[in-house]
């Protein structure tokens, strides 16, 4: 493993963000300049390959979580070194994880411990009991209990209580059901992230046909319309305002976006140059005649 781990790592976020490793490296070599990501996305485009933002915070993002988890990685190897329990196999899966709870969850075993109830248990001949209650969901605890009975397990409740201990100490250290329980975790929460970018970006007004205005002075003002769905109808591009100051061309153009698709509701965005498009659409409003479109605050 690489003390420097940027170049290792290229392939790895370069498949992750649906680009070249060496376009991933120029990016890395940049931001480690202290290069931003706006910066390196606007004017650094012939080094990275043109990389653009979102694919360039995806990988600045990554790479410090790869970054740090090369140095719990590290920390780890140094610890269970010097515990003297470190083997070929261990070091081998810790090479591989690929987070911070997996090295967690291999390194746990190894971890030096104090005396534990768990150990007392273990002392007491009470592995192969918690062994067979977890290898049989089926049986009766305390009639398998009854073969480990001794002087320092006097009764069933002292051989089930010191299995529960064991059961309890080395179940949280099983890598593999641990990396089964993340996976469905890290996989429910994925699930509740959908439903609630669903319920985020449902219509905050309901199913109607809503007309949107991005307010611009010298660019001009940018409307959208979109049906109950959310679905994109028309698009436009009005200039009421200097430098062309056509105010009266741009309420024509509203006024027939309106009549054109049924549009109930106008939502302006709300930004430093929102007052002059509001005062617009309701000078607009007032003059058309039967129902007008009601405004929508954003």
């Amino acid at each position: 493993m690489s003390p420097d781990p940027a170049r290792c790592f290229a392939t790895l976020i370069a498949g992750e963000i649906g680009a070249r490793a060496d376009q991933v490296a120029a990016a890395v070599d940049l931001l480690d300049g202290k290069a931003t990501v706006p910066f390196v996305a606007r004017y650094r485009k012939e080094a990275t390959g043109g990389l653009d933002d979102t694919q360039l915070r995806t990988l600045s993002e990554r790479l410090v979580c790869l970054r740090e988890m090369d140095r719990h990685r590290m920390a780890f190897l140094g610890s269970i070194r010097a515990s003297r329990k470190l083997t070929a196999e261990l070091e081998t899966a810790l090479a591989r994880a690929v987070t911070k709870a997996e090295l967690e969850d291999i390194s746990l075993p190894s971890n030096v411990k104090r005396r534990t109830r768990a150990m007392i248990a273990r002392e007491n001949g009470l592995a192969p009991l918690a062994d067979a209650i977890r290898a049989d969901r089926m049986a009766d605890p305390a009639a398998l209990s009854a073969a480990f009975l001794t002087g320092v397990v006097p009764d069933t409740m002292a051989a089930l209580v010191g299995a529960r201990d064991i059961l309890a100490k080395t179940l949280p250290e099983d890598a593999a059901l641990l990396g089964r329980l993340h996976t469905h975790m890290e996989k429910a929460i994925l699930v509740f992230a959908r439903n609630l970018k669903d319920l985020l970006l449902a219509a905050p007004a309901g199913g109607k046909t809503t007309m949107g205005l991005d307010p611009g002075i010298r660019s001009g003002v940018k409307v959208a319309v979109v049906d109950g769905t959310g679905r994109l109808l028309d698009t436009a591009t009005v200039c009421p305002f200097r430098p062309k100051n056509d105010l009266r061309g741009a309420q024509a153009a509203l006024a027939g976006l309106i009549r054109k698709h049924g549009v109930t509701l106008i939502s302006i965005g709300n930004g430093t140059s929102s007052r002059e498009p509001e005062k617009m659409v309701a000078d607009l409003l007032a003059l058309l005649p039967g129902p007008a479109p009601k405004p929508f605050p954003m």
